[in-house]
């Protein structure tokens, strides 16, 4: 995640699912994050590009909705969970929640 100002940044994901139909995404979301002392919730919302593979290996536009937070132990070093809801055009829409550690730079 990039964060050039306290309140946006942008993130830059990619997941790979293994039940079927197996789904790959590659997405790039806006984010929008605060900060409440060692809590840093946000929320994200953007595009971007699914790879499903059920019959056919198919390219499809994905949309993901999603929120989340991080938990700092330190200054640089945290954990967090993020809840995702990928759109995916044409196809079977999906949800994924990923437990997280992090380390700011």
């Amino acid at each position: 995640e990039y964060r050039p100002t306290d309140l946006f940044g942008f993130r830059l994901t990619f997941e790979q699912s293994f039940e079927k139909p197996r789904l790959t995404f590659f997405e790039f979301t806006p984010t929008v994050s605060t900060e409440f002392s060692n809590l840093r919730p946000y929320v994200l919302a953007g595009p971007g590009m699914a790879i499903v593979s059920a019959d056919k290996t198919k390219l499809r536009f994905s949309l993901a909705l999603g929120a989340g937070g991080d938990f700092m132990l330190m200054d640089q070093f945290g954990f967090g969970m993020l809840w995702t809801y990928h759109s995916i055009f044409e196809s079977v829409d999906s949800h994924t929640l990923a437990a997280r550690l992090s380390y700011r730079f």
